[in-house]
């Protein structure tokens, strides 16, 4: 008995050695697009994941469709009171140490509704009132909405404080030389807990090697790193909220345009969403470039760009130079939203969104419509997104398929939309790095990233 006593300990002992014990510290290099400032954004792939680092989603959704949170207790929807219930965890604070209250999550919920995005759309228009008591916030809704915990999924729901430059993400800013870099340091409050890594060193030009994180729309790089499909696609676009601008205007602007991303190497885009699912493939009448820088010549066109395109804006300056043509433009306020553009009569935006292959195709066209129509979104266009939703409730998936045809015509041939390039992303990191996951909305979660418990050199 007391041999087997011993063999069992002995036994324990050994386990407990050769146990994997996870390591801490270290830094990584991520490269991103600069960002624009600490307000929260996400018109870009990059920017979403920026801004992942330093701001905490309410919910996490994974590619398997299970719901995760680090600030919540639990969630609990009740169909006959048409209720959502939340409790927040005990102790919670952001990142200069100040409580995260119910009010905390009041003020996140109306700053997200703000955002004038097609989930916030829906959250606004389901959502009745909050009531919290303690730890305890109830959503109410005007109707039965069982999908209500999905919606908050959304990746533009996130922990925000009133107080700026304070956040509620894995990490803190902590040093930023505009041009260069960006120094995140690990945040001692993160409601997810202490992150493996100690710094992230976000840089915006790679320069003689690789960093250890970044994007990339190649397919192969090389033997040192690990390839993650993002499920992403990035489109860029030019609006023209104004009925009245002169279609000749829109046809120089969008042949400049396509000429700048082909002067990129970027891939044309030919429709609202992508090549593989689109009903429809648009055809856009455009000039010759003559034409073009003639026409934009004596014409009084002020350009504004959203700031997910300000990554091309030394290389648009270049390329406005090498072709000699004149033309004003402009970068919108990160703040800047919906009304506030239609009240400044802005008549020309290029814009970048980002959408997830997995998402429905009647759900992309209802975010380009609720998202990007501006002053020119109205009541039909609202019957008709409705319409659609209820087509594919009853699973009529022709008809559906003829009505987002249609819309997506109309929309180009009333000018107000024009689709310029794509891009699809594939995410690299290092070998030595593990745990790197990516959600449902094609979103990387860094708060598990980590050095390999026994390094080795790359591969």
């Amino acid at each position: 008995m007391k041999r087997l006593r011993l063999l069992a300990v002995l036994g324990l002992s050994l386990l407990c050695m050769f146990a994997v014990k996870k390591r801490y510290g270290g830094e990584i290099s991520i490269y991103l697009n600069e960002p624009y400032s600490f307000h929260y954004i996400n018109d870009d792939y990059s920017s979403v994941i920026f801004y992942s680092f330093i701001y905490e989603n309410f919910f996490h959704l994974s590619t398997g469709g299970e719901i995760s949170t680090h600030l919540f207790e639990y969630h609990l929807y009740d169909q006959d009171r048409k209720t959502l219930e939340i409790k927040l965890k005990e102790h919670l604070s952001f990142s200069d140490g100040s409580p995260v209250t119910a009010r905390s999550i009041t003020h996140s919920i109306n700053e997200f509704i703000k955002l004038e995005t097609s989930d916030s759309k829906a959250l606004s228009r389901v959502l009745k009132g909050i009531r919290s008591e303690g730890r305890v916030i109830t959503l109410l809704l005007n109707y039965d909405f069982p999908d209500i915990a999905h919606l908050l999924t959304a990746p533009q729901l996130v922990l925000l404080s009133p107080v700026s430059a304070v956040f509620s993400g894995a990490f803190i800013p902590s040093e930023w030389i505009k041009g260069e870099h960006l120094i995140l340091t690990s945040n001692p409050f993160y409601p997810g807990g202490r992150s493996y890594l100690d710094r992230v060193r976000v840089i915006f030009a790679i320069q003689d090697e690789y960093p250890d994180v970044f994007l990339s729309t190649l397919p192969e790089i090389g033997r040192s790193f690990n390839r993650k499909t993002c499920g992403i696609y990035e489109n860029a676009y030019v609006i023209f909220p104004d009925p009245n601008t002169p279609p000749g205007n829109k046809q120089a602007l969008y042949t400049l345009l396509k000429d700048f991303g082909e002067s990129q190497s970027l891939k044309s885009l030919d429709v609202l969403t992508s090549e593989t699912e689109s009903p429809v493939v648009i055809d856009i009448r455009g000039l010759s470039l003559r034409q073009a820088k003639r026409t934009l010549m004596y014409s009084k066109i002020n350009l504004y760009f959203f700031p997910s395109f300000k990554s091309y804006q030394d290389a648009f300056s270049e390329y406005l130079a090498s072709r000699d043509i004149t033309l004003k433009t402009f970068f919108l306020d990160s703040k800047m939203r919906g009304e506030s553009i239609s009240s400044e009569d802005l008549d020309y935006i290029v814009l970048q969104k980002s959408f997830q292959k997995a998402t429905p195709l009647k759900d992309k066209v209802k975010r380009i419509v609720g998202e990007m129509l501006f002053s020119r979104y109205n009541e039909e266009f609202m019957l008709r997104v409705k319409e659609m939703d209820e087509l594919y409730g009853l699973n009529k998936n022709e008809l559906l398929m003829d009505k987002i045809a249609a819309l997506i015509t109309d929309i180009v041939n009333e000018g107000i939309i024009y689709p310029l390039f794509q891009k699809e992303y594939y995410l690299y990191y290092r070998k030595r790095l593990v745990d790197l996951s990516i959600d449902y909305y094609g979103k990387p979660r860094f708060d598990e990233l980590r050095y390999r418990t026994r390094d080795r050199t790359d591969e």
